[in-house]
């Protein structure tokens, strides 16, 4: 009892940024590896579905737009910046792992294929959209999570700064279309993942507006 009231004290007197840290670690590897673990399923997945429409088709292949791309694995780290309450902390963590846990699983019960224009070029451009395209599964698509993580942490940061969030406004709309035009989502991924990213967004401040979270009895959001 006494080790555990010390460790717990210690735990309750670490800084915030080690708290913030070793989440920002545990849901990098939590989706590495279901990433990765739903790839495996689906690739011996007897019947995958194909989503495709001829709007798919109709959008060309633009390795220029690798670098929107590359902007939303930044862009979803921003929230390390700008939350500064544990509490805060662990509920924003709590509610992207849930996002993560229900689009892995969506990925195994209902396999999109993507079959992908490969990138050919030899510019830098074109060989880093090669080298995304490659090492992403063909089938972990529908919802995108590369368009739900960023709407949501977008949502997230205009709450927390409105005004910044106006200056960055830009960037969820380029995130989606870079989707589209390095070819690594369909349309219904980015549709269906802009609905998971806010679904999560209104889920968070239910949460987070809850008598469990303020310790109010009639909280409401504000």
């Amino acid at each position: 009892m006494k080790t555990n009231k010390i460790l717990r004290e210690y735990w309750q007197a670490t800084p915030l940024w080690v708290h913030k840290l070793l989440l920002f670690i545990g849901l990098l590897a939590y989706f590495r590896w279901g990433y990765m673990a739903a790839a495996g399923v689906n690739k011996h997945h007897p019947d995958p579905l194909y989503a495709d429409i001829f709007l798919d088709h109709l959008i060309p292949l633009m390795p220029s737009f690798i670098l929107f791309y590359m902007l939303g694995y930044l862009f979803v780290a921003a929230p390390l910046f700008l939350i500064h309450e544990r509490r805060e902390a662990y509920l924003y963590a709590g509610v992207f792992f849930v996002l993560l846990s229900l689009s892995l699983l969506v990925f195994t019960q209902l396999p999109i294929a993507m079959d992908k224009d490969i990138a050919l070029g030899r510019d830098w451009l074109s060989r880093l959209t090669r080298f995304q395209q490659q090492i992403d599964s063909r089938y972990n698509n529908l919802p995108s999570l590369h368009v739900s993580l960023n709407v949501f942490t977008y949502l997230f940061l205009h709450h927390k700064r409105p005004r910044l969030g106006r200056w960055l406004i830009w960037v969820v709309p380029f995130v989606v279309a870079s989707t589209l035009l390095v070819k690594q989502h369909l349309i219904i991924d980015c549709l269906s993942g802009i609905g998971v990213g806010v679904l999560a967004y209104w889920f968070y401040r239910r949460l987070a507006a809850s008598p469990f979270f303020t310790g109010a009895p009639h909280a409401g959001l504000h």
